[in-house]
């Protein structure tokens, strides 16, 4: 291969890879949910996003994981503002307490036309939501985030 041909093909791969990377809206239920714990998913899941190149969104840590809620007007306004600004959302979905925020969040981001993934723990199902998402990762535990996510285009 002479040189001119190995330019080409390094020019090709990093234009195939910055295809893949992607702005993500990380949503989770927040509310009555155990501050510390959420944290420390929150923190895997974007990690692991983070890891291979995509840039995220979390209200929870861009408000420097302040654990006091915002009034319900504020928080939806200001993930409305990523949210547009994003190319995908993914959300967190790993209890079946109902959330309004992530609701609005898939609705306004699937009036968007945004990607939608949903990540489940394998104990819940969501048939609804489900049917909307572009894409739907199960995991078992914290552990087993880290590959399935690092899989997201």
């Amino acid at each position: 291969m002479n040189p001119t041909q190995n330019s080409k093909s390094a020019k090709l791969n990093a234009k195939e890879c910055s295809e893949k990377i992607m702005k993500i809206f990380v949503s989770n239920k927040f509310k009555r949910e155990n501050k510390k714990k959420l944290r420390k998913k929150l923190e895997v899941i974007l990690s692991s996003l983070e890891s291979v190149g995509h840039k995220t969104f979390n209200l929870f840590r861009d408000l420097n994981w302040k654990e006091g809620e915002l009034p319900p007007g504020k928080a939806i306004s200001l993930a409305f503002e990523k949210i547009k600004k994003s190319d995908a959302i993914l959300v967190l979905l790993d209890n079946k307490k109902e959330s309004q925020g992530i609701f609005l969040e898939i609705g306004f981001a699937k009036a968007l036309n945004k990607k939608i993934i949903l990540l489940i723990s394998q104990k819940y199902s969501f048939p609804t939501l489900e049917s909307l998402a572009d894409r739907v990762i199960k995991f078992k535990n914290l552990n087993e985030i880290d590959k399935k996510l690092n899989q997201i285009e």
